[in-house]
């Protein structure tokens, strides 16, 4: 649906200017020039010569308007190759009924019902027929409350959204297999957003109030174990204990909250296996990763990133990973060793989130054997 809002919209028919320069019939009826009409009352029009009432066809450039005894009751719009693109009934210069619209290879492209100038509901299609999204009143007498639905390719809903007095209040989104993606809704003040696994069980809950983080955000794996819960008011976290999860219940990582932030310190990682055995650990610094070392099973270093610090060199609420808003912070190095801990490659970013770094290679005496300057986007241009 191309020219349309969903919500309240009024259309007044004006006087009909510039027609075809002959007069021909067509299914019976004819066709008039700019010449043979003129207005003769409200949204009436008759014959410049003799006064009568017309009944036929008027065309303008790319529209035409069906008029029976002097009034219009259609207006179509063409393509340009003739065919019709939109189908306009009108009742008492307002449009009023069924308005349909076409694709220009002649399917359904939408219908729209009118009453009195206003939309009051709305499908639209995609080219193969199935139903694309809808539009509909909650409530008849209330045009400012509607529901939307949304349709996946095949013909089944996908998303749901209620609007209340033009403002989006609750919103769903369905997978592929009908089970809930995701929702939004408000409730006392507070707007509560849920993600759902495809099995049906709950992944994500978050809370907000005036847009800010507020109460309990938790996440789920979707066997419905505990992986991760951030108390929040006024969008700071609570002070206390942060108790990450692995999937099978055993513990992660504890981490502090301090005045808001992760405590300063180094925080260890812990595999979900027996026996259990370190496989990272994190040092944070002002609420800030500041150095994250990840280890083989035989305890030697892996990986090493270093975070760039300053709060002048980023914003440190910005989040590679919103679902952990703890783990922020930008790399400005990262070193890769092999299991016996010799250092191979070392990877450089002149500023947080570069897009040009330098990747240096070492061999095991720790000399630098290559050198490689890597442009991210350019690669990205030549993968296109």
């Amino acid at each position: 649906m191309k020219k349309f809002s969903f919500l309240i919209a009024f259309f007044l028919i004006g006087s009909i200017n510039g027609v075809l320069a002959e007069t021909i019939a067509i299914n019976e009826q004819k066709v008039y020039t700019q010449y043979d009409i003129t207005k003769c009352g409200t949204n009436l029009f008759c014959h410049s010569k003799t006064g009568k009432k017309i009944t036929g066809i008027a065309r303008r450039k790319n529209k035409e308007y069906v008029i029976t005894n002097g009034v219009i009751e259609r207006e179509r719009r063409l393509y340009k190759s003739g065919k019709i693109e939109e189908d306009i009934p009108i009742v008492n210069g307002k449009r009023h009924g069924l308005y349909k619209e076409y694709y220009e290879t002649g399917e359904l492209e939408a219908e729209l019902v009118y009453v009195d100038g206003s939309i009051v509901q709305t499908k639209s299609y995609n080219k193969d027929g199935k139903i694309k999204d809808t539009y509909a009143p909650l409530y008849p007498e209330d045009p400012s409350s509607q529901i939307h639905k949304k349709y996946d390719k095949n013909g089944k809903v996908s998303e749901i959204i209620k609007y209340t007095n033009f403002h989006e209040e609750i919103y769903r989104a369905q997978y592929w297999n009908g089970n809930l993606q995701s929702e939004t809704y408000a409730e006392n003040g507070i707007t509560y957003e849920k993600d759902y696994h495809t099995n049906g069980a709950l992944k994500k809950v978050a809370a907000y109030k005036n847009t800010k983080k507020e109460g309990s955000h938790e996440t789920y794996y979707a066997n419905g174990q505990l992986e991760l819960k951030i108390s929040y008011h006024n969008d700071t976290m609570v002070d206390g204990d942060l108790i990450w999860f692995h999937e099978n219940g055993k513990i992660k990582t504890k981490l502090p909250i301090h005045n808001g932030q992760i405590a300063d310190g180094t925080y260890v990682f812990y595999s979900d296996t027996e026996p259990v055995q370190v496989v990272s650990e994190i040092t944070f610094k002002n609420g800030t990763r500041y150095i994250e070392r990840e280890y083989y099973p035989n305890k030697k270093i892996k990986k090493e990133d270093s975070y760039f610090f300053s709060p002048n060199d980023y914003d440190k609420n910005f989040r590679l990973e919103p679902e952990y808003p703890f783990l922020n912070g930008a790399p400005s190095e990262v070193k890769e060793f092999d299991e016996t801990g010799i250092l191979k490659t070392k990877t450089i970013y002149p500023k947080p989130f570069s897009a040009q770094y330098t990747i240096q290679y070492f061999d095991e005496s720790g000399k630098i054997t290559n050198e490689k300057e890597i442009d991210f986007q350019k690669l990205m241009i030549m993968k296109k």
